[in-house]
């Protein structure tokens, strides 16, 4: 803030606590440009963020110019538009200053949009003027003029939308002018032919010929644009910014050139022709790529590890801990049938004491005397051939057998047949008498 401001700040901060209490003012957000002021400030009652703009009359604005801006003023809040920035109240500061209360735009204006982003895509730059235009098109509808167009005083909100602002030059297009004839008013280049020389017949094509220069900004990214012979020069001429960089504007060119003729009758003639001629080239823009979101890779499955024996720890008595976890015995195998194993350990049991007996047989008779007994009546152990395994033979050899008597019993008793039962005859029934 440089101290001239800082002064006018000052000076102003005993009114806006006097004049308009319900505006919690930041003095340190002073902004000047033009004939205003400009102060981010809170809005009390509707509790929202707001713009105060403050008008300061110069020595070159007609008598009753503060009457005719608050009028004017008035007039702004009536065109309710949405590329158009929200007038909610004006007033008077110390009877002598027009101040204006409006919406604040968070998106900042399209001047630091280049200088920040450089130049815009031909689509982007399109909806952007388009945007524009529409609302110019509402004050033009409405009798009004703005005078100043360039792209400080287009605005974004937060979703991006351009909305006019800064009509501290705006006039009535029937009405006179707010300034003394013979003094230049507007931003330098973004001005007509007509308008730089002081005419006072000015009407709606000034306007579309300032958008066409802050197309051309858009176009290039060039937010201070300068030119050899200035914008109010043949756009023909060499030397012209719009004729340098036609290249670089593509289909933009055609419709810039337009716009921004020297004689007025030669440009579009209202914001609705220039709207349709930005939508015809719109049309013809190749369709953007749309990108498709990535495809999120599929993680493999888990790897399961293989299952873990777990043995239970020995017990006290030496028996495995696997018996105390399983006590079902084995699997049976597949495809077998499950049958009980009892008459198998059984026959195997008969086996083994008939193998012990006849053991105990053959031995004796091995060491017996040349007469040797004769053989029991219901075994012949000369027509059995037994293969005794070593280790059977001296099981058998630490048993002692008394006599030969009692093996002959034991064999005898191990190879009886059941005796058979006589069916007995059916007893005859008596009838009783």
């Amino acid at each position: 803030m440089t101290d001239a401001l800082r002064q006018e700040v000052e000076t102003f901060a005993g009114m806006f606590k006097r004049d308009i209490p319900d505006v919690e003012v930041d003095l340190e957000s002073a902004m000047r440009g033009g004939t205003a002021i400009a102060f981010r400030a809170q809005d009390v009652g509707l509790d929202i963020p707001v713009c105060l703009k403050v008008i300061v009359p110069i020595s070159t604005m007609v008598d009753g110019f503060t009457q005719r801006m608050q009028a004017e003023a008035r007039a702004m809040a009536r065109l309710r538009h949405e590329n158009i920035v929200t007038v909610l109240r004006t007033g008077l500061l110390d009877s002598r200053y027009v101040w204006i209360l409006m919406d604040w735009m968070p998106g900042g204006d399209l001047h630091q949009l280049i200088v920040r982003e450089g130049p815009q895509s031909t689509r982007r730059s399109i909806e952007l003027i388009i945007g524009i235009l529409r609302g110019l098109q509402r004050v033009h509808e409405g009798g009004k003029i703005h005078r100043d167009m360039k792209p400080a005083n287009v605005l974004l909100d937060e979703k991006g939308t351009p909305k006019i602002a800064d009509f501290g030059l705006v006039r009535d297009s029937s009405g006179p002018a707010l300034t003394r004839v013979g003094v230049l008013m507007g931003s330098g280049v973004f001005i007509p032919p007509e308008q730089s020389d002081k005419r006072t017949d000015i009407d709606r094509r000034a306007d579309l010929f300032s958008v066409g220069i802050i197309l051309y900004c858009l176009g290039t990214g060039d937010a201070n644009p300068r030119c050899r012979h200035g914008f109010e020069d043949d756009v023909n001429r060499e030397g012209h910014p719009v004729k340098e960089a036609a290249d670089t504007l593509g289909p933009l060119a055609a419709v810039i050139r337009r716009a921004t003729q020297a004689e007025r009758d030669d440009r579009y003639q209202s914001a609705a022709e220039m709207i349709a001629a930005l939508e015809a080239v719109q049309h013809e823009l190749p369709e953007e790529p749309v990108e498709e979101a990535p495809v999120a890779e599929v993680p493999p499955p888990p790897v399961v590890p293989e299952p873990v024996a777990i043995h239970a720890p020995a017990s006290a008595d030496g028996a495995d801990g696997d018996d105390f976890l399983d006590d079902e015995g084995p699997e049976p195998v597949a495809g077998r049938p499950d049958r009980p194993r009892w008459p198998l350990a059984a026959a195997a049991l008969v086996a083994l004491v008939a193998l012990i007996a006849l053991g105990a047989v053959v031995w004796p008779t091995s060491q017996a005397t040349p007469d040797p007994p004769a053989p029991a009546a219901s075994v012949a152990p000369q027509d059995i051939e037994v293969e005794q395994p070593v280790g059977m033979v001296a099981a058998v050899q630490e048993e002692t057998v008394e006599t030969d008597e009692e093996v002959e019993e034991a064999v005898a008793e191990l190879v009886e047949e059941p005796p058979v039962t006589e069916p007995k005859p059916p007893k005859a029934k008596v009838k009783a008498k």
